[in-house]
């Protein structure tokens, strides 16, 4: 009697769990308006006041903001091997163009990035409260070191090499 009340119950156990599943709560998760989303932001933004020119310069001039829209001329330059880095942390033409316009307007970008070098040199002095030689020397090293391969740099001896 065993045997046949096992083999009577044996499809309710197999199918109870199938019952149990079919029971399982349906959770729906539709909205009937789409989810709006309110972001309000504060932003605040800080800069700090630029340094006018010692002498007087143009309204607004920086010489680092100088320097820095002159970059690619001067990098240009350099990858040119026309100017190089100098000993005294200054940029120093190297081997002049032939092209008396071109050589114009190489000593025009000299001129004007030793000028703001000079002045970024002595503001950096104020500042740190340094002797201009000792900052000139650490501005040469740092512009030496960041020179790429290929490209003229002057050693503290005053030898002139491609680095």
């Amino acid at each position: 009697m065993k045997n046949t009340l096992c083999n009577r119950l044996r499809p309710v156990i197999c199918l109870w769990p199938l019952v149990l599943a079919s029971c399982a709560p349906t959770v729906n998760l539709s909205t009937p308006e789409p989810v709006k989303i309110d972001v309000n932001m504060n932003v605040h933004v800080t800069t700090e006041e630029v340094k006018k020119s010692v002498d007087g310069g143009k309204e607004g001039y920086s010489p680092r903001q100088e320097r820095r829209a002159r970059m690619a001329e001067v990098q240009t330059l350099k990858n040119s091997r026309i100017i190089g880095e100098g000993k005294d942390g200054l940029v120093a033409l190297k081997e002049p163009p032939v092209d008396p316009a071109y050589q114009a307007y190489v000593a025009k970008v000299v001129k004007e990035e030793n000028a703001d070098r000079q002045m970024v040199m002595n503001d950096e002095a104020e500042s740190k409260k340094l002797p201009a030689s000792v900052v000139a020397r650490d501005f040469a090293r740092r512009n030496r070191d960041a020179a790429f391969p290929g490209e003229w740099v002057q050693q503290e001896d005053g030898a002139w090499i491609k680095r």
